[in-house]
């Protein structure tokens, strides 16, 4: 079976729910494979890694977690991610891409998340974007067909 990996990288700003007039910068990169390529249009969940940074809550650290692609049936693509904060403390970013129709570059570009403590607490929100004009490019190109 052929298999389908590829590679996403989104940045913006988030804050702390304790400050969320001081917002600061996150991005994260993550690699994704999928299955197979009929995959890429069904529902499905595929594992990712990658790295996030958080200024001033997690510099460069590593995550791990899952991306549900359902483009067509519930319309959302919804990522799911643990990573360590610089204090060693185990966070969870949770995100959703709403796919509607009046907006399919906004809905496939933008990620509103929340960050989340290891008891489940909201600590965070956080608006990421995927830019078009420096990183479309090189997701294209992150495309690549593997042996499954």
């Amino acid at each position: 079976m052929i298999a389908l990996t590829f590679r996403e990288t989104m940045s913006g700003g988030y804050h702390l729910t304790t400050n969320p007039t001081a917002d600061k910068p996150i991005s994260f990169t993550i690699g994704v494979t999928l299955p197979s390529i009929a995959a890429f249009l069904s529902n499905i969940l595929c594992s990712i890694e990658g790295m996030v940074t958080a200024e001033g809550l997690a510099d460069h650290k590593h995550l791990k977690g899952t991306l549900h692609i359902d483009p067509f049936r519930a319309r959302l693509l919804v990522y799911q991610f643990e990573f360590t904060d610089n204090s060693g403390r185990r966070l969870l970013l949770q995100g959703r891409k709403t796919l509607d129709r009046g907006g399919i570059v906004h809905a496939m570009t933008v990620l509103p998340a929340g960050i989340y403590d290891d008891r489940g607490n909201h600590i965070a929100q956080a608006l990421l974007r995927f830019d078009l004009r420096s990183d479309l490019i090189k997701f294209l190109k992150s495309f690549k067909l593997t042996r499954a």
